[in-house]
């Protein structure tokens, strides 16, 4: 097994917090867009509601 130093763990520590914060990034931009289509989606079923009641 090969003794690492101090150093090489700050190292490898500082990598996987880097790597955590980007795939919490990735979750957060993924959220955003899915939130932005649903309310485009309710958007639109509320235009076609009112045009429905604008046509009855």
């Amino acid at each position: 097994m090969v003794k690492r130093s101090n150093s090489d763990h700050a190292l490898s520590s500082k990598d996987a917090l880097e790597r955590s914060q980007q795939r919490r990034l990735r979750r957060l931009k993924i959220n955003i867009l899915a939130a932005r289509q649903e309310t485009t989606q309710m958007r639109a079923l509320s235009a076609t509601e009112e045009a429905t009641e604008i046509a009855i």
